[in-house]
């Protein structure tokens, strides 16, 4: 059974993944095909996720520092 922290890592690692699956898309010519709009609200959507990354880092690193 996983550990809290072991959730935490798990949860990062999913999370970087879906944030280079988004660059991917907002790099390649199939954004072009997407309305304006939608656009914005991808880029908002990726600060969102690099944001939570962030946190999540730090909670990370709070608590292994904490708990060790």
């Amino acid at each position: 059974m996983d550990t809290y922290i072991d959730m935490l890592y798990h949860e990062k690692a999913a999370l970087k993944e879906k944030i280079y699956n988004l660059e991917a898309f907002i790099i390649s010519d199939k954004i072009a095909n997407v309305p304006i709009v939608q656009v914005s609200l991808i880029n908002i959507q990726h600060s969102a996720m690099k944001t939570y990354l962030s946190c999540l880092e730090q909670r990370i690193e709070w608590m292994e520092r904490t708990i060790t």
